[in-house]
């Protein structure tokens, strides 16, 4: 299947900026990790990508230094974590990065069933962005139609 177009992308990538985290919260299955692959791609970036799930990013994120980091990043611009609530102590990580790595731009994905946000809070107040991810909208869709098939397609997704 193509990718659908989504009305976020621009301000994510607008949002993207040197010493901010940009968080994209939502629920599974809405497409974070397809809209943060879009985002990295047209960003242009050399970019250092991580999956919290994984058990070894978890541990080349363990080290909590400034030195560690500095390594680990050595020649990207932008570092993903997709995930990113599955790694512990994240926000405290992520304050340590964005606060001695300023040139690095970060941006992480989280699902809202496990509240990133809760997370990341007080340790990233004033160095985030926070954006929600809903389901696709009927404007989303609208672009991959001609508009005499909106209508009988709208009646299909609705649901009664």
């Amino acid at each position: 299947m193509d990718f659908i177009p989504r009305i976020l992308e621009d301000q994510l990538l607008e949002a993207i900026e040197p010493g901010k985290v940009v968080m994209l919260l939502g629920a599974r299955r809405t497409g974070k990790s397809v809209l943060l692959k879009r985002l990295k791609e047209r960003s242009g970036m050399e970019t250092y990508d991580m999956q919290g799930e994984d058990i070894q990013i978890q541990a080349l994120l363990e080290d909590r230094s400034v030195e560690n980091y500095r390594q680990l990043f050595r020649g990207h611009s932008l570092v993903t974590i997709d995930e990113a609530q599955m790694v512990p102590d994240i926000g405290r990580k992520l304050k340590l990065i964005v606060d001695n790595l300023p040139e690095l731009r970060v941006v992480v994905t989280g699902s809202s069933a496990f509240d990133l946000e809760r997370f990341t809070g007080e340790p990233l107040t004033g160095r985030k962005k926070t954006y929600y991810l809903y389901p696709l909208a009927e404007a989303e869709l609208r672009t991959l139609e001609r508009p005499e098939q909106r209508h009988d397609r709208l009646l299909q997704r609705l649901v009664l």
